[in-house]
């Protein structure tokens, strides 16, 4: 055991039980390996919300526009005989 560098690593880290090492060292790291799988989730999460927002936005916008689109119609129709008849410029 002491010939060999990575038991004799354990034996000072863990004392007698050095032996049973990697299953503390499994203890102690996977919160921190399950922490990482967290955050990584949360960062999807943020990222699939940012996508459903900008596609709420874009839907939005051109339902706004055809909206838009259709009261201006409805408010100034175009009436061809009278465009016609009145062929005089603007001032």
């Amino acid at each position: 055991m002491l010939s060999d560098p990575e038991k004799r690593k354990k034996y000072h880290k863990y004392g007698k039980d050095w032996q049973h090492a990697d299953q503390f060292e499994e203890q102690v790291f996977y919160p921190i390996i399950k922490h990482d799988n967290m955050k990584l989730l949360i960062i999807i999460l943020f990222i699939i919300a940012m996508i459903v927002l900008l596609v709420f936005l874009i839907v939005r916008n051109q339902k706004n526009e055809k909206d838009l689109e259709e009261k201006l119609k409805e408010d100034y129709p175009r009436d061809k005989e009278n465009d016609t008849q009145n062929n005089e410029p603007l001032q």
